[in-house]
């Protein structure tokens, strides 16, 4: 039996449901046109400021903020497409590491580029944070390059010898090492030679100078080996053709002088009792004590400090 109370209520539902068919259908009809979406700019104007002085980042500068961000509504955060070192290959793939490169810039973590450059804008050239030498110094310790005796170069910055970025050379080298030093060092003057004793050297700068800076004349490292000293190259060497060469095999010369028995010795270094010298010590200079290779190339091997022995569990 229908009571008045259920005939009004289905009546009332009827109502409804006809007046949202025909809001539907006159919706069909005219569309509501909807507010377009605001730009970064427009939401964030203190910071579009901000970020059109001195160099702008391409993208910054043409209003593209969705090329490095993701879009966000209401609730503000910082969205990035991708994360460093990927997000900014994806313009500067002149700076991504290739197959042929044999060093690339790591500074203070896996790619993070930012620590180096602004992403906006800088008054500085390549969006650097501070200028370049200054740059390199957050990382690399500077006494190691303000000693009495200073590489020209360094005057005119870090760039002069290195690529900061990837090379195709060690140690991020814009040229191979004996390369880099003789396009600036002649080896047929007559002072080079005479500083050389008049051997014909030609490579091996860094066996005795070091690169950067150094307390003794001539950019020499700390420590040498006597008869280097000594002016006594002949004491290992000999010139023929205009070549130099070892009297001996490396590790035999250093015997001749070096020689310990094992005599009351309850152990002996195996790379000492397999003849094997250079692998610890350098045979002309070191800035390390006993002519030591420095360790910081040591440990820069793939194999580690101790060579092959340490895959060999020696």
């Amino acid at each position: 039996m229908v009571t008045t109370k259920n005939l009004v209520f289905s009546l009332s539902l009827v109502a409804v449901l006809a007046a949202a068919l025909i809001a539907c259908v006159q919706t069909a009809q005219h569309p509501v046109e909807r507010a377009s979406a605001k730009t970064c700019v427009e939401c964030h104007p203190k910071m579009a400021a901000r970020f059109s002085t001195g160099n702008v980042h391409a993208p910054v500068k043409n209003q593209q903020c969705g090329a490095c961000h993701l879009p966000h509504g209401l609730v503000g955060g910082l969205f990035f497409r991708q994360e460093q070192p990927d997000l900014c290959y994806g313009c500067h793939q002149e700076v991504r590491k290739t197959a042929k490169d044999k060093s690339a810039h790591n500074p203070r973590g896996a790619g993070k580029c930012s620590n180096c450059h602004q992403p906006h804008n800088s008054p500085l050239p390549a969006l650097l944070k501070k200028d370049a030498s200054s740059t390199c110094y957050q990382c690399h310790d500077r006494s190691g390059f303000e000693k009495k005796y200073r590489h020209a170069p360094l005057a005119k910055g870090c760039r002069t010898c290195h690529d900061p970025h990837r090379s195709a050379n060690s140690g991020l080298l814009i040229q191979a090492r004996d390369t880099l030093c003789l396009s600036c060092h002649a080896v047929g003057e007559e002072k080079f030679q005479n500083m050389h004793n008049r051997y014909p050297v030609t490579g091996g700068c860094l066996k005795c100078h070091t690169p950067h800076a150094s307390d003794r004349p001539g950019l020499l490292k700390t420590t040498f080996h006597q008869p280097v000293s000594a002016n006594k190259c002949d004491a290992c060497h000999l010139v023929k053709n205009g070549v130099i060469s070892t009297r001996k095999p490396v590790n035999e010369l250093c015997l001749d002088c070096h020689r310990t028995t094992a005599v009351d010795r309850k152990s002996m270094h195996r790379p000492y009792t397999e003849n094997k010298c250079a692998t610890c010590h350098t045979p002309h200079a070191s800035d390390a004590v006993a002519l030591l290779v420095l360790l910081v190339f040591l440990f820069a091997r793939p194999e580690g400090l101790f060579g092959s022995y340490a895959k060999q569990g020696r």
